[in-house]
C-alpha cells in the first residue's frame, strides 16, 4: 500500500469510529444520552479533521477521482459501522446485513485493485 492510501485509510477509520460514537453512544449509555452538547463538542472537531484530511489523501491517491474515493470511503464506513454496532451495541448481523457487508468489502477491493488504465473506457471504445 502506498503511503497516501495508508494515511487516508487510518484517518477514515478513526473518523468513522468517532462519528459512530457521536451518533450512537446516546443509545448505549444514559450518561451520554443526557449530555448531547458535550457529546457534540467532544467529537465534532476530531471527526471533521479526520474526514477532511482522510478525504484529501483518498482523492489524491485515486488521481483526483471523487467517485473512487467516495465508493472506497462508503465501503470502509459501512463495514466499520456494522462491526461497531455488533460489538458495542450488541446489534446482531442478519443475512441481509452480512450480504451488504460483503458488497461493501467488494466495493473497497474493486476501488483499490482494479486498474482503470488496463480496461478501455466506453468513450475510447466509441471513438475507435
Amino acid at each position: 500500500m502506498q503511503n497516501g492510501l495508508t494515511m487516508a485509510l487510518a484517518l477514515l477509520i478513526v473518523g468513522n469510529i468517532l462519528a459512530w460514537m457521536q451518533g450512537n453512544l446516546q443509545f448505549v449509555s444514559e450518561w451520554w444520552y443526557s449530555r448531547p452538547f458535550f457529546t457534540i463538542m467532544l467529537f465534532s472537531m476530531p471527526t471533521a479533521l479526520c474526514f477532511y484530511f482522510g478525504w484529501r489523501f483518498m482523492v489524491e491517491y485515486f488521481d483526483q477521482s471523487l467517485w473512487s474515493a467516495r465508493l472506497f470511503s462508503f465501503g470502509i464506513g459501512t463495514v466499520l459501522f456494522a462491526f461497531m454496532s455488533y460489538f458495542i451495541k450488541n446489534e446482531g448481523l442478519t443475512k441481509k446485513t452480512l450480504i451488504c457487508l460483503l458488497l461493501s468489502a467488494s466495493i473497497v477491493l474493486i476501488q483499490v485493485f482494479w486498474d482503470e488504465e488496463a480496461s478501455p473506457s466506453k468513450l475510447e471504445e466509441l471513438t475507435d
